[in-house]
């Protein structure tokens, strides 16, 4: 009894915490919390450096899934990892209006989801569970080798309502310090 009540005492700060953590959108500085990334359908974040050479090996993969017609009713929010975050690591090339870019400077969302590195994504079940958190794909550096679509393969499970293909796979990617 004694361990469960000081589980509850330890984790309680975490969570209010977690609750308190502030975004702001880079297009137009408007805020947001941690709770307005729940969306309806699910929505995906994905966490992104400009600084970090595999977003950039990345970044036509996330297009194409970003832009893809059976995504359209989830909402993207693409976060920026930078102290001067800005749309220069934009996905222009997407053709889907709930694409939202978000910079927390601070890294406390990164921490709340515990994502250790840049590219990571993680997919939000529309009661703010996380369906999926991890890697991409399992080819990094070479496009059009990749041979397991995890990210891929859960938005299309979480459409059909259906349980994750992949809880977790570990990313391959830059460290967020």
């Amino acid at each position: 009894m004694k361990t469960v009540v000081l589980f509850f005492i330890l984790a309680l700060p975490t969570y209010i915490y977690a609750q308190d953590i502030a975004l702001e959108e880079v297009t137009n500085g408007a805020s947001l919390t941690l709770s307005e990334l729940y969306e309806p359908n699910g929505s995906v974040v994905l966490f992104t450096s400009k600084d970090c050479p595999f977003n950039k090996y990345y970044k036509s993969r996330i297009e194409k899934t970003i832009g893809n017609q059976a995504y359209s009713n989830l909402t993207f929010f693409i976060v920026q990892l930078e102290e001067q975050a800005d749309e220069s690591f934009n996905f222009s090339k997407v053709n889907n209006q709930n694409v939202r870019y978000l910079k927390n400077t601070d890294k406390l969302l990164a921490k709340h989801f515990k994502v250790l590195k840049s590219p990571s994504v993680v997919v939000l079940a529309s009661d703010g569970s996380v369906y999926y958190a991890g890697a991409i794909d399992n080819t990094p550096q070479l496009e059009n080798e990749e041979t397991v679509h995890y990210f891929r393969d859960n938005l299309d499970a979480l459409i059909a309502k259906k349980k994750p293909t992949h809880s977790s796979q570990r990313p391959v990617g830059c460290v967020i310090r």
